[in-house]
C-alpha cells in the first residue's frame, strides 16, 4: 500500500480475468441482486492486530465457494433436508443417512449453517478496510493493510468470496480520535472516534464512489465468525429480512449479569453495532443526519448504536 492521503484500491484480477473468461457462474447472471460493503473499520490501536481477525477466514470460509480451497468439509445438498427462509428446518428425509444426522445434530433448531450454496450466484461483497485516521501518518497501518492484501491474492481461500478489497480512510485528526469508556462521565467527546468513523463509512459507501451498494455489513475486529458461511447466511439474511433500515442484535452475552438490573432500557435494547446498515432508507439518513449535527455539542457523548 502506497503511503498516500488518496483512498487505494486493490481489485480481485483474478476473479475478473475468470469472469471474461466465462468461467465465473455469477456472469451469467448480469447484475447481482445484491451488493454488499464488508467494512472492517479499525483505528490506531488496533491497526497491528487487525490482519490476526482475518486468520479464522481460512478456517471458517466466509462462502461455499471457497470451502475447497480450504479443505472444509460440510453437509452435501443432496436433497436430505429442506430449510425454509429463515433457516429452519422443514423437513428431512428419513431414509438418508445424512438426514438423519442432520435431525439428530439439530433438531428443529435454525439451520443458518446449512444456507444454499447459490447465495453468492446473486450477491457481490467487496472488503473495505477502514482506518479512522490517515494512513499518510501511520506506517504500523500501512503495514497492516497490506499484510491483509497479501493474504486476499493468496491461492484459494477466503478471498474467492469477495470481488475487491480497499483501503479507505476518515481522516479524522489523531487529537479527536477518541474512545474513552472511563470518561464518559467528564468528557463529552468520549466517543468521538467511532461517531465520526461510523459517519464517515455510511456516506463514504453511500456516495457511490467505489460502486452502487445496497448497504454495509460493519464489522469490527473483535467481531469474529463461529460458523463456517457467514456471508452467505447475511447474504440470506438480507434477503429474507429487506426492506430494513438497521439488520442486526442486541446484545446477548453474560457481562452484565451482575447489574442487569441496573442497566437503562435503552442500553438493554440497543441493536449492536455490528450489523447491516441500508444506505438508502430515509430513516437511517435522518439518524446519520443527525449524528452529524450532534457532534459538536454534548449530545456527542452518545455513541452512534445507542
Amino acid at each position: 500500500l502506497i503511503a498516500t492521503e488518496d483512498s487505494q484500491v486493490i481489485r480481485n484480477l483474478r476473479r475478473e480475468a475468470e469472469e471474461a473468461a466465462g468461467m465465473d457462474p455469477s456472469s451469467t447472471h448480469g447484475k447481482p441482486k445484491t451488493r454488499l460493503a464488508i467494512v472492517r473499520p479499525f483505528c490506531e490501536f488496533d491497526a497491528e492486530a487487525l490482519p490476526t481477525t482475518f486468520t479464522c477466514w481460512n478456517a471458517l470460509p466466509p462462502c461455499k465457494a471457497a470451502s475447497a480451497d480450504v479443505g472444509e468439509a460440510d453437509y452435501e445438498d443432496d436433497g436430505s433436508y429442506e430449510v425454509g427462509p429463515k433457516g429452519t428446518l422443514m423437513s428431512y428425509n428419513s431414509n438418508s443417512t445424512v438426514g438423519r444426522a442432520l435431525y439428530e445434530d439439530f433438531g428443529d433448531r435454525h439451520l443458518f449453517d446449512l444456507v444454499g450454496s447459490d447465495a453468492m450466484k446473486n450477491a457481490k461483497a467487496d472488503v473495505f478496510l477502514f482506518y479512522s485516521q490517515t494512513f499518510s501518518e501511520n506506517d504500523v497501518a500501512i503495514k497492516a493493510v497490506d499484510t491483509i492484501i497479501d493474504q486476499f491474492f493468496e491461492p484459494g481461500g477466503w478471498s474467492q468470496c469477495f470481488d475487491n478489497i480497499y483501503a479507505i480512510e476518515a481522516n479524522i485528526p489523531q487529537e479527536l480520535d477518541l474512545y474513552i469508556p472511563s470518561a464518559q462521565e467528564e468528557l463529552y467527546n468520549w466517543v468521538n472516534g467511532p461517531n465520526r468513523q461510523f459517519e464517515a463509512a455510511f456516506r463514504i459507501i453511500q456516495s457511490g464512489e467505489w460502486g452502487e451498494y445496497d448497504g454495509f455489513y460493519l464489522m469490527e475486529g473483535d467481531s469474529v465468525p463461529i460458523k463456517a458461511h457467514w456471508l452467505d447466511v447475511v447474504l440470506s439474511e438480507i434477503e429474507v429480512n429487506r426492506p430494513f433500515a438497521i439488520l442486526g442484535a442486541q446484545y446477548d452475552g453474560d457481562k452484565w449479569d451482575n447489574f442487569y438490573e441496573k442497566i437503562p432500557i435503552s442500553l438493554l435494547h440497543h441493536t449492536n453495532g455490528n450489523a447491516i446498515y441500508n444506505t438508502s432508507h430515509p430513516l437511517l439518513e435522518r439518524l446519520v443526519g443527525q449524528l452529524e449535527v450532534e457532534a459538536p455539542c454534548p449530545y456527542n457523548s452518545i455513541p452512534y448504536d445507542y
